[in-house]
């Protein structure tokens, strides 16, 4: 009888030694003395290494350009019993661990074990600022504005979309100014047998003579002189009246010189803007006279010189600097 009790703790052991042994769930960790059926009989404990509860970390990839989509978020699960199942808030509702083609925003996951038991993950897809820029190009009215496949040739505030160097997009706002061209038409008369000097050119008959000149800002000038002959005889040193302004460009002081013969005669010396209006008027009764640019702008202005009383001139253009 004992035998046959010694036999079954032995087999209890040897029961107890294969489970443990075979079991996937424990590993070796301590052990201590039991009694069972009043035998002494080694019954070996182990920890459990799997997880009851599970962990879950959040990864993130932001999105390239600013109104992408090509975002990922990640969920990395520990614990619990595998495999997990993953169900994103994404408008695929992607069910792997990692979720693709994400715009710029905040992302859930819920993930389910092979117990059924639950747990979320959160994360946030970002993305870069938008490329933004204002310009303020300056065109003439015979020009056009080029920006991305847009042309502009009228003043005003344009936006457009165009690819920046990094490939994404970038808005950019135009302001475009657009200088006028202007057309002036100058009448001049001289007696006939006299010349004048009309755009770097003496002329002594009649016609219109035209001149293009630059603006400040670099933009066409039309000047048109209508010269017309005046019959009768004039003492002939009327056609040595001749006038000079120098230095032309004028940054400024500039002296206006006519020729000494006219020393006692009243001179003129009027200077108009590129609009026709007149900005100048001096007077002076001596070879020379000087005058300062004083508030004028920079830009092209048309000067005449009169001898008083006479219809008798000098025409020319000079630039203020």
């Amino acid at each position: 009888m004992k035998n046959s009790d010694s036999s079954k703790t032995f087999s209890q052991i040897v029961f107890v030694l294969v489970l443990f042994i075979y079991s996937p769930f424990c590993s070796f960790s301590q052990s201590f003395f039991s009694t069972i059926n009043n035998e002494k009989t080694i019954i070996f404990h182990s920890n459990n290494v799997v997880m009851d509860t599970m962990e879950i970390t959040m990864d993130s990839s932001d999105v390239s350009c600013f109104g992408g989509n090509d975002g990922m978020a990640m969920a990395n699960v520990i614990g619990g019993y595998p495999p997990y199942t993953f169900l994103w808030n994404d408008p695929l509702a992607q069910t792997g661990f990692l979720a693709t083609n994400l715009s710029a925003g905040y992302y859930s996951v819920l993930v389910t074990d092979d117990s059924a038991a639950t747990i979320i993950g959160h994360v946030t897809v970002g993305q870069p600022a938008q490329i933004t820029s204002l310009i303020y190009p300056i065109i003439c009215s015979n020009m056009t504005f080029d920006i991305g496949s847009h042309y502009y040739s009228t003043p005003g505030l344009y936006v457009d979309t165009i690819s920046a160097n990094n490939g994404c997009d970038s808005i950019v706002t135009t302001n475009l100014s657009v200088i006028p061209s202007y057309s002036f038409i100058v009448d001049t008369v001289i007696v006939a047998g006299d010349s004048i000097l009309l755009a770097g050119n003496y002329y002594s008959l009649e016609g219109s003579y035209d001149d293009t000149l630059f603006t400040a800002g670099g933009c066409d000038s039309i000047f048109t002189y209508n010269l017309t002959l005046v019959a009768g005889i004039r003492d002939l040193n009327r056609k040595n009246f001749t006038a000079s302004v120098f230095p032309n460009p004028l940054t400024s002081f500039a002296v206006v010189k006519v020729s000494s013969a006219f020393d006692q005669k009243e001179k003129i010396f009027a200077l108009y803007d590129m609009l026709g209006k007149e900005v100048m008027v001096k007077r002076f009764n001596t070879s020379e006279t000087i005058i300062s640019k004083g508030d004028l702008s920079q830009g092209i202005y048309y000067f005449r010189i009169n001898l008083s009383g006479e219809n008798v001139s000098q025409n020319g253009n000079i630039v203020i600097q």
